[in-house]
């Protein structure tokens, strides 16, 4: 398993990996780009 080989490097290192990619994927879906609001804010 993938946490066992980060943990290798130090105790809780998948942890706060995972919560940062987790953070990470929340922040891009929140974010609306010009695009968006160019291609669907008029559709509706």
């Amino acid at each position: 398993m993938i946490s066992g080989v980060l943990d290798a490097v130090g105790e809780g290192v998948a942890r706060y990996f995972a919560n940062l990619k987790r953070d990470e994927f929340f922040a891009y879906h929140s974010a609306v780009t010009q695009w968006e609001i160019d291609n669907y804010l008029t559709a509706f």
